[in-house]
């Protein structure tokens, strides 16, 4: 995206967007790079990468409805679970957010081998959108690991 920081700034504050107020991720970025950014720059740059985010997300979502491609083979075993929460956006509005969490399950052994059941390889979408474009949307989404992978079937 063009702009006066580097790429890998860009990211940087982008991301710390997602996790903190826009004022204390422009603060982090100006205190460990030593680049003067304020709220205002860090809130557009966070919303336009989200908006990048959603818009390719939606493109593979179409594609994959479109082209109808054989899903990958996957885990035998995999865990999902789905959610909803009412989320503070601006100006004191709240809207629903749903959120769907991908993982792989597998057996392991715990303190004095005393078997265990783990969920690894997670993975989680979530957005402001009604049930069946939610659905959709999250067919596009990674099961974990890298990002950007498509939903993969268990295997029989």
């Amino acid at each position: 995206m063009p702009g006066p920081l580097s790429p890998r700034l860009h990211e940087g504050l982008a991301r710390l967007g997602t996790w903190l107020p826009f004022a204390r991720a422009a603060g982090e970025v100006g205190w460990f790079c030593g680049v003067a950014v304020g709220a205002a720059p860090a809130c557009r740059l966070t919303a336009a990468a989200g908006t990048a985010l959603v818009e390719g997300e939606t493109a593979e979502a179409e594609r994959l409805e479109r082209e109808r491609p054989a899903p990958p083979a996957g885990p035998r075993v995999r865990q999902l679970s789905a959610d909803g929460a009412v989320v503070p956006l601006r100006r004191g509005e709240w809207a629903e957010a749903k959120t769907l969490a991908i993982g792989e399950v597998g057996a392991a052994r715990g303190g004095a081998g005393a078997p265990v059941v783990r969920t690894t390889d997670g993975s989680s979408f979530s957005r402001r959108a009604d049930a069946e474009t939610f659905g959709r949307l999250a067919l596009a989404r990674p099961t974990g690991g890298a990002p950007r992978r498509r939903a993969r079937s268990s295997r029989p």
